[in-house]
């Protein structure tokens, strides 16, 4: 009998506690998690607020925004997939890319997009992108800090002394600028893609996975409705 009453207090116990780490995860993860730390004000973001970073133009009224982070497995999937199929989207549709780090979840992920803010300073977007492309390329899970993507993003520029100032200085600035921004846009998680027709938000897909996106570029490829 003892025995048995102390059975069941452990399981008791024990299933309170699994209940409770799992509010916890879903606290955090949807509390986000994905912003800067920090005060905001919910206002109107624009579609283009002159310092985008743009994988490509078209000639077109359709923009497709997309909101990333350097240490999401998704943003990862959806970028090199991008890298692999542009020939088919890049005449569509314009691409802008803005930074959105995951600071509790991917606290690394901050520091790489000082990094790739940095490069785009001395290099410009494409010089950003193929730095992107890099740590999208050769990253790994167990990687404890940021080290090696530093030395990527070294090789894409050529002042070292003004990319170090600049990735505690300006670059970070901007950086927490423009997650503040996608906050108040109402952005809280990675990736998330916003699209503009004529300078209007007409559909917005959170944390969405590369079978949606690829849906989504072959709709606006072939011209058919959202």
């Amino acid at each position: 009998m003892y025995y048995l009453s102390h059975k069941k207090f452990f399981l008791s116990t024990l299933t309170l506690l699994s209940f409770a780490g799992i509010l916890i995860f879903f606290y955090f993860y949807s509390t986000n998690s994905d912003s800067i730390e920090g005060e905001y004000q919910k206002n109107s973001v624009p579609m283009s607020n002159g310092d985008d970073h743009y994988r490509w133009k078209a000639n077109t009224d359709v923009t497709v925004i997309n909101y990333f982070s350097a240490d999401c497995p998704h943003c990862r999937e959806i970028f090199l997939w991008e890298d692999e199929y542009r020939k088919l989207y890049e005449s569509k549709f314009t691409l802008i890319y803005r930074h959105s780090p995951l600071p509790k979840i991917q606290p690394l992920s901050v520091e790489k997009a000082f990094f790739a803010e940095c490069v785009y300073r001395q290099s410009g977007d494409e010089g950003m992108f193929n730095f992107i492309k890099d740590v999208f390329t050769y990253y790994k899970k167990d990687q404890s800090d940021n080290e090696w993507a530093r030395l990527f993003a070294e090789k894409h520029i050529t002042r070292i002394e003004e990319f170090n100032s600049c990735v505690v200085g300006e670059g970070r600035d901007s950086v927490v600028a423009e997650t503040k921004n996608a906050l108040a846009h109402e952005v809280y998680s990675t990736p998330t893609i916003s699209v503009f027709k004529a300078e209007e938000e007409v559909l917005r897909l959170n944390r969405t996975e590369i079978n949606s996106v690829r849906r989504l570029y072959d709709s606006l490829r072939t011209n058919s409705s959202l």
